[in-house]
């Protein structure tokens, strides 16, 4: 069997996807926690590779859902709305218009709607891993069984890691991975010592070791990781390497 990793905001990033897709083996599996397009030039064909790569799980993201929303529109209207102003603001124009001149649009966007917003992995040592793009706060509900939060607050919620840990409410055996939010924006408003270095602090974990964010800005930054969901392991992607 292989290994399991998961990863996130890649941005538009080819030339990031290409080296992980060097590094994984034929057996190995990534779950992507979403946003792959916009910023970057080459989302709209990254999406496409994700999805037909068997090795890969993909998640709905924020960006994936702003693209979702325009392409509606579109298609409905035959021209461009609010969500495609959105969608733009957000550094999406060159990925609406390569899936605008796409002649299978349709099928792709439709299968991007279809996307879940999380992902549970049981790992080696018994601990459960949830991963979503935006991340939650493992809280239980009455019965002490995990609270999954709904689709909306998966893929676009930014307050979760403000939450305290409350002893006795939080499922001590789940680790939550996410992206959405890049790492030095959730050190600040936590109030964490920010290191010399963003890539070679590595990920960020916090919340008692409960929650992990693997978004380092990669389309700024050039870089990105793969956390090992076994091991906690990770490996640094970097594109000048």
């Amino acid at each position: 069997m292989g290994r399991v990793f998961a990863c996130t905001d890649l941005h538009g990033r080819k030339d990031l996807f290409d080296k992980i897709n060097a590094i994984l083996q034929e057996d190995d599996e990534v779950i992507f926690c979403g946003d792959a397009a916009d910023r970057g030039p080459n989302g709209w064909e990254i999406i496409k590779a994700i999805i037909e790569d068997p090795r890969w799980t993909y998640i709905k993201g924020n960006h994936e859902d702003m693209l979702v929303r325009a392409a509606q529109d579109y298609f409905h209207t035959g021209s461009y709305g609010r969500n495609y102003s959105l969608l733009r603001s957000n550094g999406g124009k060159v990925t609406f218009h390569d899936m605008v001149n796409d002649p299978d649009a349709r099928h792709w966007i439709s299968m991007i709607r279809g996307m879940s917003t999380y992902e549970v992995y049981k790992n080696a040592a018994g601990r459960t891993v949830v991963c979503s793009h935006a991340g939650f706060t493992p809280w239980k509900d009455e019965d002490g069984c995990l609270l999954i939060p709904e689709d909306e607050d998966l893929i676009w919620d930014r307050c979760h890691y403000m939450d305290d840990w409350v002893e006795g409410e939080i499922h001590e055996n789940v680790i939550v991975v996410h992206g959405h939010t890049p790492i030095p924006y959730i050190m600040d408003d936590l109030r964490l010592a920010y290191p010399g270095d963003l890539i070679e602090a590595g990920p960020l974990w916090y919340f008692k070791n409960h929650k992990v964010c693997l978004d380092c800005a990669a389309f700024a930054t050039g870089a990105t990781y793969l956390l090992d969901l076994d091991t906690f392991e990770y490996i640094t992607v970097d594109a000048e390497d």
